[in-house]
């Protein structure tokens, strides 16, 4: 400690040590196991330090963590510093499209990602990539289902070799329409999928309730059943879509039509 209390009991002589201020350098390598960077320690402070870079097999050092490309490179400590070498495969992309849309998040350390198609697409996707070495040769295996997966095989002119998978999932469909409505048996009058509230007449004489049913446009969707418990009266259908958030509620209105008997019950002259 530059400050130093001691017990003084005799003649005593102390001498204060000076040393010049020293700077630490902490290196890195990423991936892991991608590569080694050597040169890390503590210096003089002013010292010009040099660090270097190696890659494993199938490996290319792409930069430093400044973006600096240097190797080896000379570095000025003036204060502690750290430093990350970055590597690439030999057989790394730059980028994969869906469907001519960059998938998202991608890095070319990373081999597996994950599409969400939407619900209503039926076209099977296409990947395409482009390689980070202009001499790599790609090979494409398309999707052929969805769900399903695409991948890219890439293939370096030194003959390092890595596979890039994209797996497909369908997004869950929205949609909570009907594609039918019916009643006892019988197609509700005028239905229309984008139409939600109904009226139907029966006759004066109907007494028994009736009772609707449906189908969902979406056979994933679920369907709610509210029957009516008087005549007249009036039923639902509840739709909820696959997503689970979305939801149309269709209601069918039973009222007692007019009278259509038209008999006498007697004739006198």
């Amino acid at each position: 400690e530059p400050i130093h209390n001691i017990y003084i009991s005799s003649d005593t002589t102390l001498t204060a040590f000076f040393a010049p201020p020293t700077c630490r350098i902490a290196l890195s390598a990423t991936p892991i196991g991608a590569g080694t960077a050597t040169g890390a320690g503590e210096y003089e402070k002013g010292s010009v330090v040099q660090i270097m870079a190696t890659p494993a097999q199938d490996y290319a050092f792409a930069c430093w963590s400044d973006g600096n490309t240097d190797n080896p490179r000379s570095v000025t400590l003036t204060s502690d510093t750290a430093f990350a070498a970055q590597f690439i495969h030999e057989a790394a992309l730059s980028a994969i499209t869906c469907d001519g849309v960059p998938v998202e998040n991608f890095d070319p350390a990373v081999l597996e990602y994950s599409v969400t198609l939407p619900a209503t697409q039926t076209q099977l996707p296409v990947i395409a990539a482009t390689p980070m070495d202009v001499q790599a040769r790609l090979v494409f295996i398309q999707a052929t289902t969805v769900p399903g997966q695409a991948s890219v095989v890439v293939i370096a002119k030194s003959g390092a070799l890595q596979t890039y998978t994209v797996k497909f999932v369908r997004a869950l469909s929205s949609d909570a329409t009907l594609q039918a409505l019916t009643y006892n048996g019988l197609s509700v009058p005028n239905f229309k999928t984008t139409r939600l509230v109904y009226e139907v007449s029966l006759p004066s004489s109907t007494t028994a309730i009736p009772t609707i049913s449906a189908v969902a446009t979406d056979p994933n969707a679920r369907i709610v059943l509210i029957q009516a418990n008087t005549f007249p009266g009036q039923a639902s259908v509840v739709v909820v879509a696959a997503d689970g958030s979305t939801s149309l509620t269709y209601t069918v209105e039973f009222k007692k039509g007019l009278n259509n008997d038209a008999t006498l019950k007697s004739i006198a002259y």
